[in-house]
């Protein structure tokens, strides 16, 4: 059985034989022992289908974007990592000239500033142009006191300027004497995308798990679940974020560990020639260590983690069924939007903050 929309297309309709819901019935060709779709109707069929994905969700556009720029993306990625190693490779001999240029051209420019609101003042007539005279004074003072609290604060906090140059250029020695340790974010990237397909086709059975509902000019099917099958989808989609939370948050601490290694074997400072502090830096060590003695402190910080995005999810997931069906310009509705999403955000990168440390 089978009808067509506006379209043209034919498209095969649910068929009840003796109650038993047989969707959908193909005209099929036989190819040996198989038995496949007649090909018009499996290309008219193959079209219909991405239109209504795309109708939908907008999908279609997507992947044909991303086929048709990904050798761009691919460049990009490569290139990317090569510049940051060169990056950081060079921070080495510019951190402290580039740090301390940046701090006298910030305090020049304030200077600088003020000095041209003043001489501008001059241009400006006191009583008939009193506004704009005025304005060009109270700009000149402002940038010199902003001027003068900034270079106080470089005066009040210069020792820890100093060692935060010191710090940057001891990170640009660890990177360029263990350059393999910029490709642990692309590992975690790798691991993740198997592990996120093998997520999705457990997804797939277990979104199957329970009665089909079949409507007429419609590829997909309603899933009727129970309360047991939903808190399994509910548990699975959890167990998702926390194992690529736990992917990432491992990687994290396989780099704090590596640094400890490298810096108290001595490689970075002026003992690095003795003989036992030569190559004495393991990232499978760090990896063991993980693994080994620190799993549940890395699950532990991975869980709230998922946690805190579990819930951010779920806060967007509201916010879009609500302006599906409420006032989405309502100016107290977006105000609260607005708050709630920054609090999570702030919580979020709290938490990330205070993970990332705790495994240091």
């Amino acid at each position: 059985m089978s009808n067509s929309d506006e379209t043209g297309i034919a498209f095969p309709t649910a068929t009840n034989i003796n109650n038993r819901v047989l969707f959908p019935l193909f005209p099929t060709n036989k190819m040996v022992t198989f038995c496949v779709p007649d090909k018009e109707v499996a290309k008219d069929l193959s079209l219909k289908l991405l239109a209504e994905l795309d109708k939908s969700t907008g999908m279609v556009k997507y992947l044909v974007e991303l086929a048709e720029c990904w050798e761009v993306l691919v460049g990009m990625a490569v290139a990317t990592i090569f510049i940051s190693i060169a990056y950081i490779a060079l921070l080495k001999w510019i951190t402290k000239p580039l740090l301390y240029t940046s701090i006298v051209i910030i305090l020049l420019g304030f200077v600088l500033l003020g000095g041209w609101c003043w001489l501008k003042k001059n241009e400006f007539d006191p009583v008939l142009q009193e506004n704009n005279y005025n304005a060009a004074f109270a700009g000149a003072i402002g940038a010199w006191v902003i001027g003068g609290i900034y270079l106080c604060f470089i005066i009040c906090c210069w020792k820890n300027i100093k060692l935060g140059a010191a710090i940057m250029e001891a990170a640009s020695d660890f990177v360029t004497a263990n350059v393999r340790v910029v490709l642990l974010p692309v590992l975690s990237y790798i691991v993740c995308v198997p592990t996120l397909c093998l997520w999705m086709f457990a997804a797939v059975y277990l979104y199957s798990i329970g009665k089909p509902e079949f409507e007429e000019n419609s590829f997909f099917a309603n899933i009727v679940w129970e309360d047991n099958t939903r808190y399994m989808m509910l548990f699975f989609c959890f167990g998702l974020l926390w194992v690529i939370a736990f992917i990432i948050c491992l990687q994290q601490f396989m780099i704090a560990a590596t640094v400890c290694q490298w810096y108290w074997s001595g490689e970075g400072g002026d003992d690095a020639a003795m003989p036992n502090s030569a190559n004495s830096t393991s990232v499978f060590a760090s990896f063991k260590w993980g693994i080994w003695y620190h799993a549940g402190s890395v699950a532990f910080g991975s869980f709230l983690i998922a946690l805190i995005t579990a819930i951010r999810i779920i806060f967007e997931y509201i916010v879009y069924q609500y302006e599906k069906v409420g006032n989405k310009e309502n100016p107290v509705y977006k105000c609260l939007k607005c708050y709630i999403r920054y609090v999570l955000w702030c919580l979020d990168s709290y938490v990330k903050f205070i993970t990332k440390n705790a495994f240091i």
